[in-house]
């Protein structure tokens, strides 16, 4: 069975991605491809183009949204969107994409999914189909905002959908717009604000359901509303941290509730699984269970939740092993210039520029699917500099606090933790805190309150040898790891996008791409 997978055109991130089989051939955004961050609202055509030259003529479309769970336009399993006129604006343009979508393939078969189910399936495959306590958590997504669901290994059973009133999305985008940040799109620079902070703002109980401590998202927005935007980092810090305390309290109350004894791992998709603190206080309370998140949690990860369920139905699984899915780097542009050295690359060569202080831009084998680099389309540094942070946000044109993550091996990582919880650490979205030994050798990968979301490298990868070597010339466990990119632009995705940026930005000193090193320093 030949699926291409597709997030509704109506999402904040759009994707697609191609089955074959048990086959994972390509997934990827449409934000890489068309070079505008997050793609809103955008048909994915560039990666469904991809996607239909992989699959051939003969493949069934499966969607990440499922219309009919929306009331008002029930009557478009019939084709007629007329009864989406007496709905909201927002139920229209959902009914307009859904119309998009019949159009754009006409007589192929369609199969739409529930969204927060899509959301499901993308980490049960993850989690290789094991059963376990599945969450998918939001802002809004069909007619919920997110779901709670036990996965037995076979089939899917919902212990509670969670309406938009209680949206837990919703509740940290409020508070990301109150405090002045841009809305569906800096949450994680909240998140990072939250660790200079003071919980000081006790919000009332009224705010919050007494059952399952989910906020009233459209009391807590009028709450907000009657009080005065914080102006000064300190301030807006203090806000960023209130957020961080009930979003957590809240995450924590849904999976206790609804956790069994039998529930040996706690699988976390949608939106709000990018909460990287919330998802680390959650190892650390829950430390007998497995946490796997998956790293597409944004609305991207439907396309191909959505061709996990449909093969499912069909007996056939698909497993998530690594997120390195999208097109392949090629370096089809000459590296040579006047200004720069090009030579074959090996690790001690690319260590001999990170000790020196120098960052390396790594655009190298195919893109990462999700919104945090994975080290195919990174820039990294050496964690022993500590003005190194300063550094990479100076050339991502972001806030002086925001942190550098840690990117370490396996035989490595318990060096760089203090605490090892029982959670998968592949892809950079569950924080831990930092051992004395990274505190001391590697500052500038450490985040100001002591935290760190490492990730942990295949053995396979072209830079696990780089840390290592690393770690035997200083010492340090790690490398610092921050995505390839400046300002809003999106991640790099093709060698010249990464071609352009190096040459754009002087700090940046290297650049890694199919074995050979560019470098403007000898």
């Amino acid at each position: 069975m030949k699926l291409l997978g597709l997030t509704h055109p109506i999402s904040w991130n759009t994707a697609a991605c191609a089955l074959d089989g048990s086959q994972l051939l390509f997934f990827m955004e449409e934000e890489r491809l068309i070079r505008y961050k997050h793609a809103p609202n955008i048909f994915p055509n560039r990666a469904i183009s991809i996607s239909e030259q992989l699959l051939g003529e003969d493949f069934e479309i499966a969607v990440g949204f499922d219309l009919l769970q929306v009331p008002e336009i029930r009557a478009l399993s019939g084709g007629d969107i007329s009864h989406a006129l007496a709905g909201s604006t927002e139920t229209y343009r959902w009914a307009l994409g859904q119309a998009e979508i019949a159009h754009r393939f006409s007589g192929k078969r369609l199969h739409f999914i529930d969204h927060h189910v899509a959301h499901a399936y993308s980490v049960i495959a993850q989690n290789a189909f094991e059963p376990g306590l599945v969450l998918s958590l939001d802002g809004w997504g069909g007619a919920w905002s997110g779901l709670v669901a036990r996965w037995d290994g076979t089939n899917l059973a919902k212990l509670t959908m969670i309406p938009p009133d209680h949206s837990l999305g919703a509740f940290y985008t409020a508070i990301t717009s109150f405090c002045g940040f841009r809305p569906h799109s800096s949450e994680g620079t909240l998140m990072g604000l939250a660790a200079l902070g003071e919980h000081i703002h006790e919000l009332p109980e009224t705010l919050f359901d007494s059952s399952t401590s989910l906020p009233f998202s459209d009391v807590v927005k009028q709450y907000l509303s009657r009080h005065q935007r914080p102006e000064t980092e300190i301030q807006k810090a203090a806000w960023a941290r209130t957020a961080q305390h009930y979003f957590e309290r809240a995450l924590n109350h849904l999976v206790t509730n609804h956790l069994s004894a039998d529930d040996r791992t706690i699988m976390l998709s949608g939106g709000c699984a990018l909460n990287c603190t919330a998802n680390g206080r959650l190892a650390e309370l829950h430390p007998d269970r497995r946490l796997v998140v998956q790293p597409a949690s944004t609305d991207a990860g439907t396309a191909f939740g959505a061709a996990v369920a449909v093969a499912m139905n069909n007996g056939v699984r698909v497993p998530f092993s690594q997120p390195y899915l999208g097109l392949k780097a090629r370096r089809d542009t000459e590296l040579s210039a006047s200004h720069l050295t090009t030579r074959a690359a090996d690790p001690d060569l690319i260590v001999d520029r990170l000790v020196k202080g120098q960052v390396v831009g790594i655009c190298d084998g195919r893109d990462e699917i999700g919104p945090r680099a994975l080290c195919n389309r990174s820039l990294v540094a050496g964690a022993h500099d500590p003005h190194m942070r300063d550094t990479l946000n100076k050339i991502k044109r972001r806030q002086w606090w925001r942190p550098v993550a840690p990117v370490t091996t396996e035989s490595l990582v318990d060096k760089c933790l203090r605490s090892r919880t029982n959670a998968d650490l592949r892809f950079m979205n569950v924080a831990g805190q930092a051992s004395d030994l990274l505190r001391d050798k590697g500052p500038s990968c450490v985040h100001l309150d002591g935290s760190i979301r490492v990730q942990v490298l295949d053995t396979a990868h072209p830079l696990h040898p780089v840390i290592t070597s690393y770690f035997d010339r200083t010492g340090v466990p790690a490398l610092g790891n921050t995505s390839f990119n400046i300002g809003t632009e999106p991640i790099v995705h093709s060698f010249e996008d990464a071609m352009r940026t190096f040459l754009f930005e002087d700090r940046i000193s290297n650049l890694y791409c199919d074995g050979w090193l560019a470098s403007k320093q000898d």
